[in-house]
């Protein structure tokens, strides 16, 4: 079966169809709004499931897929990440007990209405590591699923922007880099931060709450924090962050003004595409989830 993936702004979400045997090249892409923009940051309302299983059911039909894998690339602030720290000789039973306690700290509600997904375990001291844990509300999958469960797709993967964006990554020439990844999805900015190929850490700008004006907002918010972060990073690393932005094309197009006050390169994503009408800055957290 072909792979297809979806990502999603507050405003809109995207389908992507990638070339087989070459993901990262975009055959078909079609970007369509939300019929009600999506508010309070949730997205899987009934009239947004509605109009992602309408918009589905259209881009299948058009572009003549019979059967697909899923791919589902979703707002950090969707879902609830951590890093677990414990010590690097336990067991399994002491870091379950470690990961439940964490979570049982920051998690509304109780732990039974999430799905908990324990993505990887890496050093952080000589005596310790630290596990990457995952929680997505349990009703979110539930809804998400019924509401495609009869246009033949299957499921493949469920993912938040920073961790499919690491697959794509990975796929790159980014094995000695430290990457800013930058989605502009107003009111919300999302900044992820990659180094060597892996995911590291994410912090979300909410403009909205910002009265300055929205280029200046943009401009100034990405300068401060990514200064703040290279001012930390230059005790450990000497090397240089390179940032990739992409989301709402009203405000990627204000790059040059961004550019003129940020102490980085900024790149446009690196994707391919054959069809004119493919919005590449959109594209490629549907790829990343694909890869």
């Amino acid at each position: 079966m072909q792979h297809i993936g979806i990502s999603f702004t507050q405003n809109s979400f995207q389908i992507v169809l990638p070339a087989e045997g070459a993901p990262r090249e975009v055959l078909h892409s079609k970007q369509i709004a939300f019929s009600e923009p999506a508010r309070n940051f949730r997205l899987f309302t009934e009239s947004a499931l509605n109009d992602i299983r309408e918009g589905l059911a259209q881009f299948l039909a058009e572009f003549n897929v019979s059967s697909a894998y899923l791919n589902v690339s979703i707002p950090f602030n969707q879902a609830y990440t951590s890093w677990v720290f414990m010590p690097a000789a336990a067991d399994k039973n002491v870091k379950k007990k470690q990961v439940q306690w964490t979570l049982k700290q920051q998690l509304p509600g109780e732990l039974s209405r999430y799905k908990i997904s324990l993505l990887k375990e890496q050093p952080h001291t000589d005596t310790s590591v630290k596990i990457l844990v995952v929680a997505l509300e349990k009703v979110l999958i539930r809804q998400f699923m019924a509401a495609v469960e009869d246009l033949n797709v299957e499921l493949n993967s469920l993912l938040i922007d920073s961790l499919a964006l690491e697959s794509f990554l990975q796929t790159e020439e980014n094995s000695g880099n430290v990457l800013q990844l930058v989605k502009v999805a107003f009111p919300v900015i999302e900044n992820h931060f990659f180094e060597n190929g892996q995911y590291m850490l994410t912090y979300l700008d909410n403009l909205a709450l910002d009265d300055r004006p929205l280029k200046e907002s943009v401009a100034e918010i990405v300068n401060g924090k990514n200064k703040e972060y290279q001012q930390g990073r230059e005790k450990e690393s000497r090397q240089q962050i390179k940032a990739i932005f992409y989301g709402d094309s009203t405000l990627t197009g204000w790059l040059p003004e961004v550019a003129k006050k940020i102490n980085t390169p900024i790149e446009q994503p690196a994707v391919s595409g054959k069809d004119t009408n493919t919005v590449h800055s959109l594209a490629i957290e549907a790829l990343g989830c694909i890869i």
